[in-house]
């Protein structure tokens, strides 16, 4: 950008260019002629176009010292950008309600809420709406434009409601707190006082779930909220759409598998599978198990550890020892998550389609409407002409849509490749650590590590204790 020449033949001491954003105007005095007075910038200015912001006390300083270099003589009025809306929740939304670590070592279960309850009225999350943009000026005069925050939904789930204006989400019924798949819903709380066996039978409970005693083997569970066992588990199938609680051990012959949408507390599990879209966190340890984490793992306790068998989590695995003396094979994975790559390549490759699909109907269009306007269209073809028209019309809005989709994935992506393997005590022969698809094979007993995945190799570095806590 700059200021426009001078009428032929007049030489101008002054130039004045506009900043891309046009936001600023700087002036520099020229070498081609003599100094500059106050009528020559005027009209410098008026040539660039520059009548917003201009500042006297940055004029005055020019005029005495134009030599300086460039000064910035004029500065717009910058837009700003309208927030988004925000949710403000009066729910704890932290459902591990994980358990204190005792200075034995020991996982301390019986000062947990586990179970948050609700009555009908309470007010769960408010929401601040977003804000307007503000419009700026240039310093050519001319107005510049600013984005609105963008609004976002109330989390409205199961027996809650959303205020006549928008704002404010309540429970519409007494019962517990569950957050899953982004919203809150009340659901009603059944009590088992004692085992869930021969006596109870299978249970499909359409709200939340506290039993008492243990869940014996054979025995299938189902429960819409939140599960909490005050014992143990035996090879049952346990499936939950909020948040599960196990005080005691989940042990057997490896026919049991426990699947949470939200995170899993349990205290020991041997030979079985446990599945959480959340957390997983493990009271004691871990023998020849799966789990499975959508975001970490941790072994809370400072005898914590994993032998043998396979856990996966998305962000980090936290533990005191993975593997044991004997070398036994233990599988460690983090930092790869195989739907989300699947979900990414998908849209990348749906983009490319469409992307390709509008060079073809841009031929298709020009030859169409060549014969249009050459009143030699044929019937048959008025139709396609339409379909054709139609699809370009949508393009715009079906590729942002998916641009913005590949995006975020992108973006969490970019996040799993910051994946780390905590081991506090120590990580023995045997042990594999997978970053998505690189890994190391331990040939040698590790003490105090952090493992993470650099530039497409496992590396390692002390752990900083201040910074781990149990």
């Amino acid at each position: 950008m700059g200021n426009e020449k001078p009428p032929a033949g007049e030489s101008s001491p002054i130039k004045v260019t506009v900043s891309s954003d046009k936001l600023e105007a700087v002036i520099i005095a020229g070498s081609d002629a003599g100094p500059p007075d106050r009528s020559m910038l005027a009209a410098a200015l008026e040539r660039a176009g520059v009548n917003f912001g201009v500042d006297q006390t940055a004029i005055d300083a020019f005029l005495a010292n134009p030599t300086s270099g460039p000064t910035i003589i004029a500065r717009g009025d910058p837009p700003e950008a309208g927030k988004d809306a925000r949710i403000e929740f009066k729910v704890d939304l932290n459902p591990s309600r994980l358990p204190k670590v005792a200075t034995n070592g020991h996982i301390d279960y019986k000062n947990i809420d586990f179970l948050q309850n609700a009555t009908a009225g309470s007010v769960l999350a408010l929401k601040h709406p977003a804000t307007s943009g503000r419009k700026g000026t240039s310093v050519l005069g001319t107005e510049l434009s600013a984005p609105d925050g963008k609004d976002i939904p109330l989390p409205q789930g199961t027996n809650t409601e959303v205020s006549e204006n928008g704002l404010t989400l309540t429970a519409t019924a007494d019962g517990s707190v569950v957050y899953a798949h982004n919203k809150i819903s009340i659901q009603p709380v059944t009590t088992i006082s004692g085992d869930v066996n021969i006596e109870t039978g299978n249970i499909n409970a359409v709200g939340s779930l506290r039993v008492s005693g243990n869940i014996e083997s054979g025995f299938e569970v189902k429960v819409a909220g939140d599960l909490e066992v005050g014992g143990n588990v035996g090879d049952s199938t346990i499936e939950c759409g909020g948040n599960v609680l196990v005080k005691g051990c989940f042990i057997g012959q490896g026919l049991g598998a426990i699947t949470a949408v939200g995170n899993v507390t349990i205290g020991n599990v041997d030979n079985q599978t446990v599945e959480a879209g959340g957390d997983i966190v493990i009271g004691g340890e871990a023998i020849n198990a799966h789990l499975h984490a959508g975001l970490t793992i941790d072994f809370k306790s400072k005898k914590g550890k994993m032998v043998g068998g396979e856990i996966t989590a998305r962000n980090q695995i936290h533990a005191h020892v993975l593997g044991n003396d004997a070398g036994t094979t233990t599988v460690v994975r983090v930092g790869y998550d195989a739907e989300l790559m699947r979900n990414y390549y998908k849209t990348k490759k749906e983009i490319e389609r469409i992307e390709n699909d509008i060079e073809r109907v841009k031929e298709a269009l020009y030859s169409l409407h060549r014969l249009k306007l050459d009143d030699k269209l044929p019937e048959a073809k008025k139709p396609v002409l339409v379909k054709l028209d139609q699809f370009m019309q949508s393009v715009p809005g079906q590729l942002e849509a998916l641009q913005n989709q590949k995006t975020e994935y992108e973006k969490k992506i970019e996040e799993n490749s910051k994946a780390k393997i905590i081991v506090e005590d120590e990580a023995n022969l045997g042990v594999e650590l997978h970053f998505g698809l690189v890994y190391l094979q331990l040939d040698s007993v590790e003490k105090c590590r952090v493992y993470s995945n650099e530039y497409g190799k496992v590396t390692s570095a002390p752990v900083d204790h201040a910074t781990v806590t149990d």
